[in-house]
């Protein structure tokens, strides 16, 4: 299952790409959130070589954080959503930022997280530690 998940609550937006579990690619980016985000997520995509109708779940980052960043992030993974008929998942900023180490952005722990099916000693190659899982709530 490929995930696609997006950050942009804060001053460092994110994106970041997931299979099954394993990152593949995550990007981050600091600016405009409205001038910046699409060409960066357009080269994201362009260079790992995937379409958004390719993915397979949606995942965003649901605060709290800057008002217009919730709101965009939201959107643009609901729009994905609709569009593709694919779900789109939400969690928390305060678990994110547990999950989320120095090296990692917030958007690659939602993206690796938001797959149930991946098993938690996975995760921990990633991240270094043991994570407890909680299942991910639709928005």
């Amino acid at each position: 299952m490929k995930t696609l998940a997006i950050d942009t609550t804060g001053e460092e937006k994110s994106v970041a790409l997931a299979c099954d579990g394993q990152l593949l690619a995550e990007v981050s980016f600091r600016g405009d959130l409205f001038g910046e985000f699409w060409p960066h997520l357009k080269d994201f995509l362009s260079a790992n070589r995937i379409k958004i109708k390719e993915i397979d779940c949606f995942a965003v980052n649901t605060g709290p954080g800057s008002w217009t960043g919730l709101r965009f992030g939201s959107a643009v993974v609901k729009g994905w959503a609709a569009a593709t008929g694919r779900k789109v998942f939400g969690l928390p900023a305060a678990e994110l930022s547990a999950l989320a180490l120095p090296e990692k952005t917030p958007a690659a722990a939602l993206a690796c997280r938001c797959d149930g099916g991946v098993n938690p000693e996975d995760l921990q190659l990633i991240y270094g530690r043991l994570l407890k899982f909680r299942k991910l709530k639709e928005v």
